[in-house]
């Protein structure tokens, strides 16, 4: 295998998801070569204060998260 540094981020659904990650995945994919990075989906933001987090409602809630994970504009199709 090459020795290019392999990244892989995971959007996770609530804390339990964050905890499968944090204690089982991401250890075994680093012994592999692999930096492992995740965050969780934010299910409501607000302009002031915490955004709630876990828990995924909608397909459009979703893809939202994607495109802010991605850095594109969650109005464009």
């Amino acid at each position: 295998m090459s020795d290019r540094l392999r990244r892989l981020h995971l959007l996770v659904e609530g804390y339990t998801e964050e905890a499968a990650v944090t204690e089982v995945l991401k250890p075994h994919l680093e012994q592999a070569g692999w930096a492992v990075t995740f965050s969780i989906i934010a299910t409501r933001r607000v302009v002031s204060g915490p955004s709630n987090r876990g828990g995924v409602a909608t397909w459009a809630k979703l893809k939202r998260e994607i495109r802010l994970l991605l850095g594109t504009r969650a109005s464009k199709s």
